[in-house]
């Protein structure tokens, strides 16, 4: 007894093979092509002189690259899923790395105090934005961080400088 639901399974024709060949070629090139921006992507990430560090929702590290990492005093190794706020002086810690309070973060620039993982305070530019997923749904977020130490001891000395001028004057 057969069943009148069976259908019989036909070879595909020759322009069906070559139709499919072609699609599976142009899949092949457009997977290359990412791979090769993936790559490049990571090449800069990791060779970049700035800080950047990316976490998941709960605000837990899930990439440093190598310049935040030592900024910071730790191996990447040492960075990942620990929290967020592992950079910031006791006094300074919030609970504004939880997914409800993220976009109080997008776009966000500032300047601040990171902490080292030996103790030592520094003086931090960071540019935090939010990641969203291709449904606009919140996936993580992105901090930029570049040490100003030189920058702010710079700007000490000019100011001393100055007070001494007026001073001379």
């Amino acid at each position: 007894m057969t069943s009148s639901n069976t259908q019989a399974i036909t070879e595909p024709t020759p322009a069906q093979w070559q139709k499919l060949q072609q699609k599976l070629e142009q899949q092949d090139k457009e997977l290359a092509q990412k791979n090769n921006l993936l790559l490049r992507l990571t090449k800069a990430f990791i060779t970049t002189e700035v800080g950047i560090t990316i976490t998941d929702n709960s605000g837990r590290i899930v990439y440093s690259n190598p310049a935040d990492a030592k900024m910071h005093g730790y191996t990447v190794d040492e960075l990942i899923g620990k929290p967020s706020n592992i950079f910031a002086p006791a006094t300074t810690h919030s609970a504004k790395t939880t997914k409800i309070h993220f976009e109080e973060y997008a776009n966000w620039k500032r300047e601040g105090i990171n902490i080292s993982k030996d103790g030592i305070l520094f003086p931090v530019n960071l540019i935090s934005n939010v990641i969203k997923d291709s449904q606009g749904r919140n996936i993580g977020m992105v901090v930029v961080c570049e040490d100003i130490t030189e920058q702010k001891k710079a700007e000490t000395a000019l100011m001393e400088s100055e007070q001494q001028l007026r001073r001379l004057n």
